[in-house]
């Protein structure tokens, strides 16, 4: 699932749900939600125009419930090419999946050369095939940056500065640790931020609207 947003911006799909299911991390809504909820988020804070890319199986329901998402089926990379060579901002991740759809639609949007913010399941999909690039951000919870690491879940928390830092050294770019007490990380020479005045949402693992929010909120200059 990808989603598209304003000056023809790609946005991965992610999922929000509630406090309690994601603290257990559990996913208690089907994919074809993830976008429908990314791309209300999107268009929450500041996409002028948001489309959504998704699994064919999941148009109707996205359509029916926001009709000002321009949503488009795509079924394999063919399809998602036109919409990727417009794209000035790519963000993937949480409702891709991680089967071999996923993992062609991940390699296409790595090869798009844009701007990434990558999040979810995407963030497995390179732990699993490690890289390094400048030009985007990663927004892992404490799981995903603990496999994105190679370490356990409590080594993350025990020291989230650390890893957050470590994240940035290993995979460049920025890095949005999230969480209670969300961490950033660049490759700036200035230290990590701690975020902890937070709406309650965003400090259990958010996953549904981080991702649009960070394209809106902040874009790094070099962009």
């Amino acid at each position: 699932n990808i989603m598209f947003g304003e000056m023809s911006v790609l946005l991965g799909v992610l999922f929000l749900g509630a406090a309690w299911s994601l603290a257990k991390g559990w996913d208690l809504l089907p994919l074809g939600l993830y976008a429908l909820l990314a791309g209300a988020a999107a268009l929450r804070s500041g996409a002028g125009l948001v489309s959504v890319a998704t699994r064919p199986a999941h148009v109707s329901a996205i359509v029916g419930a926001r009709p000002e998402i321009m949503v488009r089926a795509v079924d394999g990379v063919d399809s998602l090419q036109p919409l990727l060579r417009q794209a000035s901002v790519i963000a993937i991740g949480p409702g891709l999946g991680r089967d071999r759809w996923a993992d062609e639609l991940w390699r296409a949007a790595l090869a798009a050369r844009r701007p990434l913010v990558v999040d979810a399941d995407a963030l497995h999909l390179l732990a699993a095939e490690p890289l390094r690039r400048d030009d985007w951000i990663l927004t892992p919870h404490p799981g995903e940056a603990a496999a994105l690491l190679g370490v356990g879940h409590a080594d993350i928390n025990t020291d989230r500065i650390g890893a957050g830092r470590g994240l940035q050294q290993r995979f460049g770019g920025s890095v949005v640790l999230k969480g209670a007490g969300s961490i950033v990380c660049s490759a700036e020479p200035s230290p990590p931020a701690a975020c902890s005045a937070v709406a309650p949402c965003f400090t259990v693992h958010a996953r549904t609207s981080l991702s649009p929010v960070v394209k809106n909120v902040r874009r790094p200059s070099r962009w």
